[in-house]
């Protein structure tokens, strides 16, 4: 993410104050990663910011959703585990829903 468009995204969190944020693809991860684990390692693990950090960003807790980037040419996919850790995180995703 450019730092132009940082302010604007950090005041919509601000003001909307969601409690998952899904991030798709390496770069929205990294704008928004609070912990110390890799872009793959990451990938379609809920990550909560109080398990983390005592004063969050944002000034209250969320949940961070790392997902791979929707590219035709995102090769992620293709493998069968990954897939179905993608499933399982659609689940957990589920359960912010009303």
């Amino acid at each position: 993410m450019t730092g132009n468009c940082r302010p604007f995204l950090t005041q919509q969190i601000s003001l909307i104050r969601p409690k998952l944020i899904i991030t798709l693809g390496q770069l929205a991860f990294e704008t928004l990663n609070f912990t110390q684990m890799s872009f793959p390692d990451a990938l379609c693990i809920s990550l909560e910011t109080r398990e983390h950090m005592l004063l969050p960003p944002f000034g209250y807790h969320w949940t961070l959703m790392p997902w791979p980037h929707p590219s035709g040419l995102n090769r992620w996919l293709n493998e069968e585990e990954n897939r179905q850790k993608l499933e399982i995180s659609f689940r957990t995703v589920a359960t912010f829903l009303p």
